[in-house]
């Protein structure tokens, strides 16, 4: 299968090998090929694997949610429909007190081909009076059987925000006894290295955890990475859903380019990120329609949508720990029955080379495939320089023949 690269965007590049064939092709696409002579940093990075494989977070099974934070009408995702976009967060839409409504848009998405992230009363939680506990508990009961459903959402940036924490926690736990078959989830907006006294009484309080680092285009890649390794160290076992900053108020932060949306987008994947939320905001454009207005980065989210599609099986397979590497790159190698998944991010916003070199052992032992680009006859050899443009992505299917 081949398909077409746009030679604006960061693309990711899938390198395949055919067995018996020795002789090499071209690793670069000609639209990088003014890379190639620049100057940049060099690398040399050895693969080995130092432990045995790791399970990936499956919180809702085998669904990967690779969603659209930000929908309150069934015109707000409308041109989503068709793509492998397949979930929404109704996020001004957790302020409407009608039940009506809510399940109208659930009925709608699910009819879509989308499941639906809801939140019970988010009114409860800033304001946690019996009247309100009891619309809590209603919408609860009404929508816990809907087939659209993906999670109960508990609260948005509870700490910012001075949200109580016994009112989350009495709310996730009415619902884990009323509705045990969709986990919670709540969104915190900052690294809690900042709050490292919050994060360990969150236990028993919610399911899931959603990273929603604001990077604001001054905020390095490393910035994710540090966010969920802080949650995964304060907070053991507990999935990570990512927040994927793709537009926003221009006053209050920045519009990331396309190829920026796509380095946070596989930087969160390869920190073991087990759902994409691409999200945004900007007061001057209808709510749910903000991202039309930027067509570059509404491409680039409909073809990370599909190959998150494209490649679940492997986000969603074990992963094994490597030895130490350079802290330019990020490196996710996955397992998949006989076969492994590389996948290597340029966190640099500047070109840089790379020799990989793969010790004894089961890697020394595969082929490495081409996907997008087929490119039948190429061997990998580690005296070359694998050249990367600035935040790229590539990744290999490394199999036995």
């Amino acid at each position: 299968m081949k398909r077409s690269i746009n030679p604006l965007a960061v693309f990711t590049l899938l390198l395949f090998i055919n067995a018996g064939s020795g002789q090499t092709t071209d690793l670069h696409p000609k639209n990088i090929d003014r890379f190639v002579e620049a100057k940049h940093k060099q690398l040399e990075v050895t693969l080995t694997i130092t432990g045995e494989p790791l399970p990936a977070d499956t919180p809702v099974g085998d669904f990967f949610p690779v969603g659209y934070f930000d929908a309150d009408e069934m015109s707000d995702f409308t041109h989503l429909q068709g793509s492998k976009i397949n979930c929404l967060h109704t996020y001004n839409l957790n302020w409407t007190p009608d039940d009506d409504r809510v399940e109208k848009f659930l009925d709608r998405a699910h009819a879509a081909g989308m499941k639906t992230i809801v939140t019970p009363a988010t009114i409860f939680t800033h304001r946690g009076n019996s009247k309100n506990w009891n619309k809590a508990k209603r919408r609860i009961e009404r929508l816990k059987n809907h087939p659209g459903l993906l999670a109960w959402y508990l609260a948005d940036e509870p700490h910012l925000l001075n949200i109580p924490l016994e009112r989350i926690r009495e709310l996730h736990k009415y619902i884990k006894f009323t509705d045990p078959l969709h986990p919670t989830f709540l969104v915190e907006d900052d690294p809690a290295w900042k709050k490292m006294d919050y994060y360990p009484r969150l236990p028993g309080a919610v399911d899931i955890i959603g990273a929603e680092p604001y990077l604001r285009g001054k905020r390095p890649l490393t910035y994710i990475y540090d966010y969920i390794q802080m949650v995964r160290k304060l907070l053991p076992g507990y999935p990570v859903w990512m927040l994927v900053e793709a537009h926003a108020l221009e006053e209050f932060s920045y519009f990331p380019t396309a190829r920026e949306i796509r380095a946070q987008t596989y930087e969160a994947l390869i920190d073991g990120a087990s759902a994409i939320l691409f999200y945004g905001f900007d007061g001057k454009i209808q709510e749910g329609k903000q991202i039309i207005e930027r067509p570059e980065q509404f491409e680039e989210i409909l073809k990370l949508a599909a190959e998150i599609d494209e490649l679940k099986h492997a986000w969603q397979s074990p992963y094994l720990p490597l030895a130490e590497i350079p802290k330019e790159l990020n490196i996710s190698l996955r397992k998949t029955g006989d076969e492994y998944w590389l996948v290597i991010l340029n966190r640099e916003p500047a070109p840089l080379a790379a020799k990989f070199i793969v010790t004894a052992g089961v890697l020394s032992e595969l082929k490495w495939h081409d996907y997008i680009n087929d490119l039948a006859g190429y061997n990998y050899q580690a005296s070359e320089n694998m050249i990367f443009v600035p935040c790229e992505v590539k990744i290999f299917r490394l199999s036995p023949n």
